[in-house]
């Protein structure tokens, strides 16, 4: 394909004056945000564009009915009369990946726009794909129809959303991924062909649509009105894989709300669910998918509508037959997308109801925990102030036992004072006892000055001696048995200070 000029690549496209005038768009604005974002939306140098084309002749069925090659720059050429367009055309526009660039450049865009004069209404289909770093929060069909000019000429276009499997096989990710095909039709209405532009159609659509293009071109009463089915293949198609989705959301409410259900709300037993704050947000998260996906449903049905009220406009050229199995065919689409928006509402409803079941044994076990810690806070103080008045009670018997062996101490420092007191009396008064009584018995004689001792004095003196060492004795004896006593006393004062953990009192050492 020829690399464009300069002068091509800044040439605004600019559309017929006759019809600009009847657009209700900002076509400036639009082509201005289209300009500002093509770095993001078109690839810079890549063009993978397929074209499609039928034969002229419907009765050339065979197994390749439906022509296919790359994008060339013969298929870009400005046609000079419309009677060469005397056969359906089919632009494949591939993303590779959903949040990748379309696999077409800014100027081979330009040209194939130009080449059908397509109205602005699709550059805001073409706005929705394109580089991306995040989830767009877009659902609307972006619907538009309009009769281009006086030559009754139609042009269509129109974005559906579905949910497609992706390749994340892990246990954590989703399997489901949004996903979008932006159509566009042009139906000419003097040779009653049709060009269409496809932006990301699935591959399932792109293998099917040959064999439905070859199956309508077997009836001679279709020709020229094959696109209201190709229309009706895009709705059913779209619909594809909603079952299945619904059926993965579905396992995953009832995780959360076994969950919800059986957890204890009490205290957490042994075989217990593991339940945290982290379960509310994924829920909340899922919660935000199907409420996308509701929107998505409801786009669907809005869809629905604005293709059917199309309709009157070429009932005069249908026969009943026809017009009735196209009926049918829409009230079935509508049917199963509102089929579908009641399971999603159903889900919505579960889902906010096992959050606020969650959310509610959350705070009750949030709330017996500080209970239960408050109880324990409770009785740790009641124990600590038992031990305190055990501590002061304990230490006040101590005092009072301090203060008893104190005064018996004291008691006993008297009576030891007036022991000794008495006893130096008493031994002061011993040799002059010892002399009276020696003197006042006939062992000792003092008879004109002179002393004399009797001759039986040795016997005094043979007593006197054992009878001295048995009241030393006794004297010694009665002494152990009080120092026994008391050091026993004192052993059990410093038991008792051990067993109440006080210290022992200095008084005890006396």
């Amino acid at each position: 394909m020829s690399s464009p000029s300069d002068a091509e690549n800044e040439r605004p496209l600019q559309p017929p004056t006759r019809s600009k005038a009847l657009w209700g768009c900002d076509f400036k604005s639009i082509q201005h945000d289209l300009g500002e974002k093509a770095p993001d939306v078109f690839a810079s140098e890549v063009d993978e564009v397929e074209c499609w084309t039928t034969p002229t002749d419907n009765h050339s069925a065979g197994l390749d009915y439906v022509e296919k090659h790359k994008l060339g720059d013969q298929d870009l050429e400005l046609p000079s009369n419309r009677t060469q367009l005397a056969h359906d055309v089919f632009y494949i526009v591939p993303q590779v990946h959903s949040w990748d660039r379309l696999h077409v450049t800014k100027h081979t865009w330009q040209k194939l726009t130009a080449r059908y004069n397509v109205f602005p209404y699709f550059s805001e289909t073409v706005l929705a794909f394109g580089f991306r770093t995040e989830y767009a929060n877009n659902t609307w069909d972006n619907f538009h129809s309009r009769a281009t000019d006086l030559s009754g000429d139609v042009e269509t276009c129109y974005t559906v959303r579905f949910f497609e499997r992706n390749q994340r096989n892990t246990a954590t990710s989703d399997p489901w991924s949004p996903r979008q095909t932006g159509i566009y039709h042009r139906l000419h209405a003097e040779t009653q062909t049709s060009v269409w532009i496809f932006i990301k159609p699935t591959q399932r659509f792109k293998d099917a649509l040959p064999e439905k293009l070859r199956a309508l071109s077997q009836y001679d009463e279709l020709r020229g009105l094959q696109y209201i089915f190709i229309h009706l293949m895009i709705l059913a198609f779209s619909l594809h894989g909603w079952r299945d989705y619904i059926a993965t959301q579905w396992t995953k409410i009832e995780e959360f709300e076994g969950k919800s259900f059986f957890s204890g709300a009490e205290e957490v037993k042994q075989n217990d669910y593991t339940l945290s704050f982290g379960d509310r947000q994924r829920l909340q998260r899922l919660r935000q998918k199907l409420i996308k996906a509701a929107s998505m449903l409801d786009a669907a049905i809005n869809l629905g509508q604005r293709i059917r009220s199309t309709l009157p406009i070429m009932t005069d050229k249908l026969e009943a037959e026809v017009t009735r199995s196209i009926t049918v065919e829409l009230d079935d689409f509508n049917a199963e997308v509102k089929y579908y928006k009641r399971g999603i509402s159903e889900l919505l409803q579960r889902s906010s109801e096992a959050a606020n079941l969650l959310l509610s044994i959350l705070e009750h076990r949030i709330g017996n925990l500080h209970l239960r810690s408050a109880i324990a806070n409770e009785s740790s103080q009641k124990a600590s102030e038992s031990a305190q008045r055990a501590s002061a009670q304990s230490l006040n018997f101590m005092s009072g036992i301090a203060i008893n062996d104190e005064m018996e101490h004291k008691l006993e420092e008297g009576i030891s004072t007036n022991v000794r007191a008495l006893t130096v009396v008493a031994t002061l008064y011993l040799p002059a006892s010892l002399l009276a009584g020696i003197w006042s018995s006939q062992l000792v004689s003092a008879n004109s000055g002179n002393f004399a001792a009797s001759r039986e004095f040795w016997k005094y003196i043979v007593i006197l001696i054992p009878m001295m060492a048995v009241t030393f004795a006794i004297v010694l004896g009665l002494q152990a048995v009080w120092t026994r006593r008391h050091d026993n006393h004192r052993k059990e004062l410093e038991k008792k200070a051990t067993d109440l953990g006080l210290p022992q009192s200095p008084l005890l050492d006396f």
